[in-house]
């Protein structure tokens, strides 16, 4: 399990990043960042009290606003 694991994986990753630094992720222009809402997963409105930024694909990024909290 994890106890076995765990350490291994630190000391390969420790060592990995000693030689190649840590490079930020760069989304694909084929990705888009959507707003929605935390609460119903829809497109966020401005009413929404939890917004949260999600990564979908162009067919698959929300096609409605948020129903349960409409502007």
């Amino acid at each position: 399990g994890s106890k076995a694991a765990g350490p291994v994986f630190v000391d390969f990753f420790q060592e990995i990043l000693s030689v190649e630094p840590a490079r930020s992720f760069q989304i694909p222009d084929t990705l888009k960042t959507i707003r929605v809402c935390h609460e119903s997963g829809y497109k966020a409105t401005s009413n929404c009290p939890i917004v949260i930024e999600e990564i979908f694909t162009e067919d698959s990024i929300p096609r409605f606003t948020c129903p349960l909290h409409p502007e």
